[in-house]
């Protein structure tokens, strides 16, 4: 990964992220908090807006596989797919 090193180039440059959960992502918080912990990936994801304010954040959780793999980017400019799938 490439660090920017540039205040003018970091100040120009809108750096987006889109998280994709998939199936029973939705029970983080939920589902066995013994197990895995008791806060939710919406407490998470308040947690990474707070972190990394010049950073857009955005995520999509499904349990069918499929919406994930042709959802439209952060900007929606097309479809992306995660390479554990290719």
């Amino acid at each position: 990964m490439q660090k920017i090193r540039s205040p003018k180039l970091l100040k120009s440059t809108i750096l987006k992220i889109l998280i994709i959960n998939g199936p029973n992502l939705n029970l983080l918080g939920k589902r066995e908090p013994h197990i895995y912990g008791v806060q939710s990936f919406e407490d998470y994801l308040e947690i990474l807006k707070a972190r990394f304010p010049i950073v857009e954040i955005e995520y999509v959780q499904s349990n069918i596989e499929g919406i994930l793999a042709f959802h439209g980017g952060a900007d929606g400019q097309g479809p992306i797919a995660d390479d554990l799938d290719l």
